[in-house]
């Protein structure tokens, strides 16, 4: 007993002289491997352990493939937290869902309000090299995003998006600015005419997805006025 408490994976046989049936059921209940009575011969004593052998390879296995399992699943969750926001901005998860997938892979999405961005490079500069661009714009947005607001980062259709957690709904003003920053800083940092479209605040994690189509609807305006800023679509498009 006090083997198994200080030890607990230690594998333990009992060789008893005693044929008494409350010894063996205490052995049993303290997890002994065997409870084997005397005399014993050579033959039997390595059946005996032969068989603690297989059970332990047997328990190394099952470890080994638990851990390769964790580990693959560790290697996997940047991907499956970029799952779970795509999902969110398509609108094809239910609350529940995206309640229970944020908690599993650790990507907290609670917030009282939302808003999205969408930035794109301008055709021609997304043609000349798009995968680089695209993966340096999301650095650029992910170092120029200021600690104290809360945001996602995704590379999408070779669009990033940025989905905003905010607190109240006067930090979306903030959120505008530094994203017109950040299309600022693409010119000079990536030589790439960026522009984003904003949405309006959302109030509920669900209705993401409505932002995002905001987003997208007012990165449509870009044809028709200068690169490099973050147009809002309030501005083009003002509710009626």
């Amino acid at each position: 007993k006090m083997i198994k408490k200080s030890q607990p994976a230690t594998k333990i046989v009992i060789f008893s002289g005693y044929d008494e049936f409350e010894y063996a059921k205490e052995a049993i209940r303290l997890e002994a491997e065997e409870y084997i009575l005397k005399p014993i011969d050579s033959e039997e004593l390595k059946k005996v352990f032969l068989r603690i052998k297989e059970r332990l390879d047997d328990e190394i296995d099952k470890r080994r493939n638990e851990e390769r399992l964790r580990k693959y699943y560790e290697d996997s969750l940047p991907l499956l937290k970029e799952q779970l926001l795509i999902g969110i901005l398509e609108g094809r998860i239910n609350k529940s869902s995206i309640e229970e997938y944020s908690t599993e892979y650790g990507l907290s999405m609670e917030s009282p309000f939302y808003a999205v961005a969408v930035m794109e490079p301008a055709g021609s500069d997304r043609n000349k090299n798009s995968q680089v661009i695209s993966v340096s714009l999301k650095q650029l947005a992910e170092e120029n995003l200021p600690e104290y607001m809360n945001c996602r980062v995704i590379n999408y259709l070779g669009s990033i998006i940025v989905i905003a957690l905010l607190n109240k709904t006067d930090e979306h003003g903030h959120f505008l600015g530094v994203i017109y920053r950040i299309c600022k800083l693409s010119s000079r940092m990536l030589d790439a005419a960026v522009s984003a479209g904003v949405s309006r605040v959302a109030g509920n994690i669900t209705d993401i997805s409505i932002a995002y189509k905001e987003a997208q609807d007012a990165l449509s305006y870009r044809v028709m006025l200068e690169d490099n800023q973050a147009i809002y679509i309030k501005d083009v498009e003002p509710e009626i």
